[in-house]
């Protein structure tokens, strides 16, 4: 076989240059191809059908999804030589409501919104993404003593190692989050509390939003190595009795083909890779040699709810301001310290103005020990306190008889949050409302007494981690610690569906930084290959 760089890169599927797409949605792009590929067919060689395909096509790796992970992923290993497909669901336009049924299921006994939570098109969520950007902190890779399910196989610093690259990829620059710069950015806008209060102030960041549909379309066309395939779903993972994968592929219009790669990636969201995988397991005659029964399972989403009400100075400003390095957004949340002794999960305190106050009660509002003689300096803000859940096997993805029009399985979600989980989330509100009235900053007020109820639904945050988690065997998980489904040697999973614990922060920022550190562990096998 003729090979790319150093001998061990496949060459892509076969095609008719001469037959031109039908249209942009029918079409892949493709990248220019090696040798006198690209200048003997000109734009042909960027769009090619599904017709094009032959059974003999032969890829490096393919990628299931073209969103933030799918996309990276594939141009990262493009840098490095290796050959890519990816596989899109969606066209280049966001889907319409019957492009989103198959994403339809249930939602029992929380409702959950599986359908507008998520986009169908090339570039996935990031294109309803609001660009927040923040590491998880170090206590999120911790395994805390009496929690359970905490921490992850991998440290921090293997992860992030690759952080500077997922800022390149997220057009952020080079952004601090903490310290004391970002303390001397914060001043004034934020309430500045005594280290022994246990509450610390942090930044997020903004990316522009990156969508990554728009930004990176032209990379991928101008790609030597990466093909795209569109309006294109992934039944199943099917393994043969060498424990090698093979996705079946269905096209829009019904037909179906097989194709194989040296590896295979599914970075299609956290519900859709964990619904791949359970209807796999179930439909195919060499499931996975896994054990535990953890796909679907700890499904997790970051919540917020409001506890209670701060009347503080008016200059506070919790909002998205615009600073010389870029957005900046200030929060507070407790120190390692606080979190290991109070066992709570990873959370952050947010101040909203409150619009109208006329309703405040007098012997709360007016209070000159805080505040002095002038009550028009008063501003009332909620407390708005956003977390990640302790990790839940009860709270799961699972397959029901309902199906969609490709005959696959629709999921029902049932979400659970501890309610352990909520008390101490309101301790830590009330511990922080206490220290800003000791520190003569403001008084706190709390508004509510008791955890939701299991049918009542949270302010979510559309982050669907968890369902494919990574663990250091496959007793505690679906992917080991270089994202590799356990009991697989070529299929690997992608997204925070893989994240075993799950922190405050947004996940695009860390995913983006997964993606890239993926890529280089896969050229890696790619270069021991034969």
């Amino acid at each position: 076989m003729q090979s790319g760089h150093d001998g061990i890169f496949a060459h892509p599927w076969r095609f008719d240059a001469r037959a031109g797409p039908r249209s942009m949605d029918d079409a892949a792009c493709h990248g220019h191809g090696r040798g006198g590929s690209s200048r003997h067919m000109g734009q042909a060689a960027m769009l090619i059908r599904w017709d094009d395909m032959t059974d003999s096509s032969v890829f490096d790796v393919a990628i299931a999804g073209a969103g933030p992970a799918g996309i990276t992923l594939a141009l990262e290993l493009a840098k490095r030589g290796a050959r890519c497909l990816l596989v899109e669901a969606g066209g280049f336009e966001p889907s319409d409501a019957a492009g989103l049924d198959p994403y339809r299921g249930q939602s029992a006994p929380r409702p959950y919104p599986l359908e507008t939570s998520r986009l169908r098109y090339f570039g996935g969520t990031s294109g309803h993404w609001g660009g927040w950007c923040r590491p998880l902190d170090e206590i999120d890779f911790e395994a805390v003593d009496g929690v359970r399910r905490t921490g992850w196989p991998v440290a921090r610093s293997d992860v992030y190692k690759y952080i500077s690259d997922a800022y390149r990829w997220l057009e952020i620059g080079r952004p601090e989050f903490d310290g004391p710069a970002v303390s001397q950015e914060l001043q004034k806008v934020s309430i500045e509390l005594p280290e022994k209060s246990g509450f610390y102030p942090l930044t997020f960041r903004f990316s522009p939003p990156t969508r990554f549909g728009e930004v990176y379309r032209e990379h991928i066309r101008r790609s030597i190595e990466v093909s795209c395939l569109l309006n294109t779903d992934l039944i199943k993972v099917e393994r043969g009795q060498n424990g090698r994968s093979t996705w079946l592929l269905q096209h829009r219009d019904g037909r179906r083909r097989r194709l194989s790669a040296r590896f295979h990636v599914l970075a299609m969201g956290g519900i859709e890779n964990a619904r791949t995988l359970l209807w796999s397991n179930q439909s195919i005659e060499n499931p996975f040699a896994m054990e535990g029964d953890w796909i679907g399972r700890c499904f997790a989403d970051h919540f917020g709810i409001t506890l209670g009400q701060l009347l503080a100075s008016p200059d506070l400003n919790y909002n998205r301001r615009e600073t010389a390095a870029g957005g900046i957004m200030a929060r507070h949340a407790p120190t390692p310290e606080v979190l290991r002794a109070s066992l709570a999960p990873s959370h952050m305190i947010a101040l909203h103005p409150v619009t109208e106050d006329s309703f405040l009660q007098h012997d709360y509002g007016l209070n000159a020990v805080f505040f002095g003689p002038n009550p028009s300096r008063l501003k009332l803000f909620s407390v708005r306190v956003v977390a990640g859940q302790t990790p839940n096997r009860e709270s799961r993805l699972s397959l029901v008889d309902d199906v969609d029009a490709n005959g696959v399985p629709r999921v029902r979600l049932d979400w659970r949050v501890e309610s352990e989980d909520f008390d101490l989330l309101m301790q830590s509100a009330e511990r922080f409302g206490q220290h800003v009235a000791a520190a003569g900053l403001g008084r706190f007020r709390k508004t509510v007494h008791q955890a939701p109820a299991i049918d009542e639904s949270l302010a979510a945050g559309m982050h669907h981690m968890g369902t494919t988690r990574m663990a250091d065997r496959s007793g505690q998980g679906v992917v080991d610690g270089d994202c590799r489904v356990f009991g697989s040697d070529d299929l690997y999973v992608l997204g925070s569906s893989v994240f075993p614990a799950y922190g405050y922060a947004n996940p695009t920022l860390t995913i983006v930084a997964l993606s890239v550190r993926a890529a280089e562990h896969i050229a890696g096998r790619l270069r021991t290959v034969s």
